[in-house]
């Protein structure tokens, strides 16, 4: 994985609306099943820790705290949460590699990032988790900071390890 962290995102953003907030909790429950829990990803619980996902990991008490954020399709979402080490965050995560063609989705990442700005009264960076591939595909001049590459977890025999 690579982290991407930008004080700004705001030259994506094409000034089309922003997704709409999933409230309800079974729909939260629906999209983690889906995308993280049936094809055994790794998911990004906080900066620096993506655990292998399970129903255990989501629970209701933190999901109320994720923002969930859906397209007009319903064939997206992404999760938006708070997350501070040191430094204030607004961890983004979107399990899909396809971010720079998505209509909106950085509207509402932008969004959200104005929204944890203002309420910390610091200033909060933007987080997101990308795979080598995702880091190639992004524009040459794009904001995010990339530093070198990490692995908290890796596959050993069919396992998950620490690396």
């Amino acid at each position: 994985m690579y982290v991407a962290t930008s004080k700004d995102i705001s030259e994506f953003e094409t000034g089309v609306g922003t997704w709409q907030p999933i409230q309800s909790i079974t729909r939260k429950k629906e999209w983690l099943h889906k995308e993280y829990v049936q094809k055994t990803k790794l998911f990004p619980y906080e900066c620096y820790y993506p655990f292998p996902a399970s129903e255990e990991l989501f629970q209701e008490e933190i999901l109320y705290k994720w923002t969930f954020y859906e397209n007009a399709e319903k064939t997206r979402f992404v999760i938006t949460k708070h997350d501070q080490k040191e430094t204030h965050y607004l961890h983004v995560v979107y399990p899909w590699s396809d971010f720079s063609s998505q209509e909106g989705l950085w509207e509402t990442i932008g969004h959200a990032h104005r929204q944890l700005t203002a309420q910390t009264k610091e200033y909060t960076y933007i987080w997101m988790d990308l795979t080598k591939e995702e880091v190639q595909a992004l524009p040459p001049n794009h904001p995010f900071e990339l530093p070198s590459l990490w692995t908290l977890y890796g596959e050993a025999k069919g396992r998950f390890s620490a690396s």
